[in-house]
């Protein structure tokens, strides 16, 4: 389990409890050092940890978790989680080695354009972002739970140019959208 506030892995826990099974759950900090615990063969292992527990953890512990299988694996952590890989959803040369011309206009109609603030490519949309902070969100590449995202609508016009001269490389640009949203209550409040 992440050292993250997130409580998902209650989820889990329910779920493979009501099936039979013994459930332990490890904090980050525990993972290696109780390693012979959850690194057997007949272990299910399902990880809930984040990009920067794991990059704290030595090459050993890291094999063993693959050796066993692990549940959201690195593929998801690492790389689905990066946001730059967004972006290959819009780029024809990526697509079109593996879907169609109706799935990709499927896939592109539910996903949000995703530009790397490093690609020349993008230059022009960077350039309207700068300019037009209500219609931009900035979020970093590599975290996540709304770490470091800067919505251009909530950010003052002074903050949003201070951003863009102190330099957006390692984030990624996408269109703001205007959601919906709902009264909900989370952990009691």
């Amino acid at each position: 389990k992440s050292a993250d506030r997130s409580s998902e892995i209650r989820l889990y826990k329910r779920f493979y409890e009501a099936e039979g099974l013994e459930i332990l759950v490890f904090e980050a900090p525990e993972v290696e050092a109780r390693r012979a615990e959850w690194a057997r063969a007949d272990a299910l292992v399902v990880s809930a940890l984040n990009q920067r527990d794991l990059l704290g953890y030595e090459m050993d512990t890291l094999r063993a978790m693959m050796d066993v299988g692990m549940v959201s694996d690195f593929r998801n952590i690492f790389l689905i989680h990066d946001k730059r890989f967004l972006r290959l959803w819009f780029d024809d040369a990526f697509t079109g080695r593996f879907l169609d011309a109706d799935d990709t206009a499927f896939l592109r109609a539910h996903a949000i354009p995703t530009y790397d603030c490093t690609d020349p490519a993008a230059a022009g949309i960077l350039a309207d972002a700068r300019s037009h902070k209500d219609g931009y969100i900035l979020k970093p590449c590599r975290l996540g739970k709304s770490e470091g995202v800067h919505a251009g609508v909530l950010e003052h016009r002074l903050r949003w140019r201070r951003l863009w001269r102190r330099g957006v490389d390692g984030m990624v640009l996408q269109p703001f959208l205007d959601q919906r949203t709902f009264p909900t209550e989370w952990e009691g409040k």
